[in-house]
């Protein structure tokens, strides 16, 4: 686990990569916006990550923790006593919501001709309007695509965003979805960078925008 902290109490933000094996993007991105913040600091608040969640699906180059085939992200929130996949969600979503996060960003890589996007639950899944104002507020501030989920009556539950989400109403939650799976670019790594960093300032934990 990453964390970066301000000397100044404010904000609590995650950012969550690699759930599923094969998308790595989403861990170098991670690595990047901690380099960032350890050079330039915060202004308040913290960052927390899980860079690589899913160790044993990328050593394994599978989408799927296990032999099983067992998929992390439909494993929310998970149980205690449960399969494998329960077990690890179970303790990583608790350990998010410990801190009463204000933000969480859970990085994925999408099909080989897609573009960066913020995928989004439908409004109708927020627990209240103020809850999902806000997180369209966030959402717009990283300049990215967004795109609503259409299916409204199974809107991303089991998933870590989903059951972030069902946790509270304090809670805001943005999906960003980035590269192919198996794929790294270093200008696309940068890009998202910067994308991260447009939402930390939003919440604010920055004080100046990032180039």
């Amino acid at each position: 686990m990453l964390v970066a902290e301000s000397r100044r109490p404010g904000p609590v933000v995650w950012l969550t990569a690699c759930i599923h094996g094969d998308e790595v993007g989403g861990t170098a991105i991670v690595h990047d916006v901690f380099a960032r913040l350890r050079k330039q600091g915060l202004g308040r608040g913290s960052v927390h990550a899980f860079p690589l969640i899913n160790s044993m699906g990328f050593e394994n180059v599978s989408r799927y923790l296990n032999t099983d085939r067992e998929d992390l992200n439909r494993c929310f929130p998970g149980h205690p006593k449960g399969s494998m996949g329960e077990q690890i969600a179970r303790r990583l979503y608790d350990t998010i919501l410990k801190s009463a996060p204000s933000l969480v960003i859970d990085i994925h890589n999408d099909w080989v001709q897609s573009i960066p996007h913020i995928l989004l639950d439908p409004l109708q899944a927020y627990p209240d309007g103020k809850v999902a104002r806000r997180t369209l507020e966030l959402a717009r501030a990283a300049g990215l695509l967004l795109v609503e989920d259409s299916d409204v009556f199974h809107p991303l539950r089991n998933t870590l965003a989903g059951a972030v989400l069902d946790a509270g109403e304090f809670l805001v939650l943005t999906l960003v979805e980035v590269f192919p799976e198996l794929a790294l670019g270093m200008l696309d790594v940068a890009g998202q960078v910067g994308q991260i960093l447009l939402l930390l300032a939003a919440v604010g934990l920055r004080h100046e925008q990032p180039p």
